[in-house]
C-alpha cells in the first residue's frame, strides 16, 4: 500500500507522534509547575535540577513529534540520539537523588540508606532501548552497518520491549526487595508512570516499524505448502498487540494467548506417538535403555497439551508458565526446521521467563510469525530486481514486412 493512499489512522508515524507530542506537553506542564510553585516546597538545587530535566524530555520528546509528524526521516535518527542521550542523563541524575537506593531498619544501626545494585537495572534496560532505537535507525535510515540490518529487521520490536521492561523490572525488582530484604525502596512507581511507559514503549513500536517499513509490512502471498492461511489466525499475533493487551489486562490477555498457541502448536502435524507399552517394556529390561529414550525423544514426539489444563497450569501452579514458554518454545523450535528454518529459542526463553516472562512471550510469537509469514523475515533485497526484457525485433522500411526471429 502507498503511504499516500493509506489513511491516517493507518500510518504508524502519526499515532508515534501523538504519544511523544503528549509526553512532551506533559513535561512541560511539570516544568511550569516546579518553576512556579517548586520554591516553596524546594531548596533552589534540587528545583534548578527538577526543572532541567522536565526541560530536557520535554524538548526530546517534542523534537521526536515533529519529525515524525512531518515526516522527516532525515531527522530522525538526530532525534532519537537526543532522546538516548536525555536518557542517559536521568539515569545518571538517579545516583544524585537516591533513586538506587534502599531503606533498611537495623535493630543495632537504626534506619540506613544502602546503594543496591537491583535498582539499576530497570533504568538501565530503558536506556539500552533507547540507545538501540538510534543504532538501529543509523542501519536502516543512514545506511551504517548494512551487515547487521537483516538482523535489526528481525528484532526491530526490541527497543519498545527494552523501555516496556522498564517498568516489568521495577515492578519485579520491588517485590524482590520486600522479600529479600526487608528493605523499601522508593521506586516512583505509580499508576501515572506505567501509563507513561506504555505511551513511550507504544509510540517507540511504531516508529521503529516506520522506520523500517515506512509504507507499511510486506505481505507476500505465500506458497500454500508454507502457511496454511486458515491456521494463520490461531498461530500469528502482533507483537505490539501481544505486550500491550497483556499488560493492560494485567495478564488475562496472556492467558488467551497460551490457550490460542497451545491449540496452534496442537494442529501442526507431529510424528505419531510409538506404543509406550513398547517402550515400558524396554526400559525395565534394556540398561540404559530409558537414557537413551529420553536423548532421542525430542519435541516433535511430544504429545497434544491440552489448551484449557496449560492455562490452569499458568494460573495455580508456581513457575508452571516458565515450564510452558520452555516446551512450547521447543515445540516451535521443531516446527520450524520442519520448514527448513534455523531455529533455537528454547533456552533464551527458558531464561527470560525467569526474569522477564513477557519478553520470553515477544520471541516465541516473534517465531512463530516467522514461520507463518516468512516472506517478512527473508533477506530480500533493498534495490528491485531488473527484469531482462528481449531485444526489439528489426523491422524494415515496408510495413508489410514480417520480422525475422
Amino acid at each position: 500500500m502507498n503511504e499516500n493512499e493509506k489513511k491516517w489512522y493507518q500510518r504508524p508515524e502519526l499515532w508515534a507522534g501523538a504519544g511523544f507530542g503528549l509526553l512532551a506537553l506533559y513535561h512541560l506542564y511539570w516544568l511550569l509547575r516546579y518553576a512556579l510553585y517548586g520554591g516553596a516546597v524546594m531548596t533552589k538545587l534540587p528545583m534548578v535540577l527538577a526543572i532541567l530535566m522536565n526541560l530536557l524530555n520535554a524538548g526530546a520528546f517534542g523534537f521526536l513529534a515533529y519529525c515524525l509528524l512531518t515526516k522527516r526521516r532525515d531527522l530522525l535518527s538526530k532525534a532519537l540520539l537526543v532522546m538516548a542521550g536525555v536518557q542517559a542523563v536521568l539515569f545518571l541524575y538517579g545516583f544524585y537523588t537516591g533513586a538506587y537506593e534502599v531503606e533498611s531498619w537495623g535493630y543495632y544501626s537504626g534506619w540506613q540508606t544502602k546503594f543496591n545494585l537491583l535498582c539499576v537495572l530497570p533504568g538501565l534496560a530503558g536506556l539500552i532501548g533507547w540507545a538501540g532505537a538510534w543504532l538501529f535507525s543509523e542501519m536502516q535510515l543512514n545506511g551504517k552497518y548494512e551487515k547487521y540490518q537483516d538482523q535489526a529487521e528481525e528484532l526491530w520490536f526490541f527497543p519498545a520491549v527494552l523501555v516496556l521492561a522498564d517498568l516489568v523490572l521495577t515492578l519485579v525488582v520491588y517485590v524482590l526487595i520486600i522479600l529479600f530484604t526487608s528493605g523499601t525502596w522508593y521506586s516512583g512507581l505509580s499508576s501515572r508512570s506505567i501509563v507513561i511507559t506504555l505511551i513511550q514503549a507504544g509510540a517507540l513500536g511504531l516508529t521503529m516499524q516506520w522506520v523500517f517499513w515506512p509504507e507499511g509490512r510486506p505481505r507476500q502471498e505465500a506458497a500454500a505448502d508454507d502457511v496454511d492461511l486458515r491456521e494463520l489466525p490461531d498461530g500469528y499475533c502482533g507483537i505490539m498487540k501481544l505486550i500491550f493487551l497483556s499488560i493492560l489486562t494485567l495478564g488475562i490477555y496472556a492467558m488467551i494467548w497460551v490457550h490460542r498457541t497451545t491449540r496452534f502448536l496442537n494442529q501442526r502435524i507431529w510424528p505419531k506417538m510409538e506404543h509406550p507399552v513398547r517402550h515400558v517394556l524396554l526400559c525395565a529390561i534394556v540398561p540404559f535403555y530409558l537414557i537413551w529414550w529420553l536423548c532421542k525423544n525430542d519435541a516433535a514426539r511430544d504429545p497434544d497439551q491440552s489448551p484449557a489444563h496449560q492455562v490452569a497450569g499458568c494460573l495455580f501452579v508456581p513457575f508452571y508458565f516458565t515450564y510452558w514458554l520452555y516446551k512450547n518454545a521447543r515445540r516451535t523450535d521443531a516446527l520450524a526446521r520442519s520448514r527448513g528454518m534455523e531455529s533455537n529459542i528454547a533456552i533464551l526463553c527458558l531464561v527470560l521467563g525467569i526474569f522477564a516472562p513477557v519478553v520470553s512471550m515477544v520471541v516465541l510469537q516473534d517465531r512463530l510469525n516467522a514461520i507463518l509469514l516468512p516472506a517478512d523475515y527473508l533477506a530480500v533485497s533493498r534495490e528491485a530486481p531488473v527484469v531482462p526484457t528481449a531485444p526489439a525485433a528489426p523491422v524494415g522500411d515496408n510495413p508489410d514486412d514480417l520480422p525475422e526471429f
